[in-house]
């Protein structure tokens, strides 16, 4: 009875297909959670041309990018992070207690994984701490919408770079 408990638990807060936390853990556990922290970053990611990808090689395909994504970022994080599906072609990093210094590694690290694993990737990244912003549940969800609007600043601007 308790590995089915388990296993239903983990159902309602893991996304099926990438095996990522999900976007019920997002909204409803991780808030509580980021108030213990001293600080954390919130990473956003977006599979640069999704949709036509998925036009061209189908749903399977697309699939296929997915998991490939989640795993990359899995790979590459540590695991006390917590790495969830945001939604379609979106994924979210909350990283807690790192600096500005780690923040960058990461970063760089991320981006050349990308690469290697042929996977067109934006992003952008907030940071918060406790000393310097009103610290609560409500400031997980504000981090993730400030990561999210630099992550499609930044997509903007590689669109218009590639005009």
């Amino acid at each position: 009875m308790k590995s089915e408990n388990e296993a239903l638990l983990k159902d309602t807060v893991h996304d099926p297909l990438t095996g990522l936390y999900n976007l019920r853990f997002l909204d409803k556990q991780l808030p509580a959670i980021c108030t213990g922290f001293n600080s954390f970053t919130v990473f956003f990611f977006d599979i640069d041309d999704f949709g036509d990808f998925n036009k061209r090689y189908g749903h399977a395909g697309g699939d296929r990018v997915l998991t490939r994504l989640a795993h990359t970022l899995q790979d590459n994080l540590k695991t006390a992070d917590y790495v969830v599906r945001y939604g379609g072609d979106e994924d979210v990093a909350v990283i807690p207690n790192v600096n500005n210094n780690q923040i960058t590694q990461i970063a760089f690290r991320l981006q050349e994984a990308f690469l290697k694993q042929g996977l067109n990737i934006t992003f952008g990244f907030a940071t918060m701490n406790r000393e310097s912003s009103n610290w609560g549940p409500e400031i997980l969800p504000k981090t993730v919408e400030i990561a999210n609007q630099e992550m499609l600043r930044i997509k903007q601007f590689k669109n218009q770079a590639e005009i």
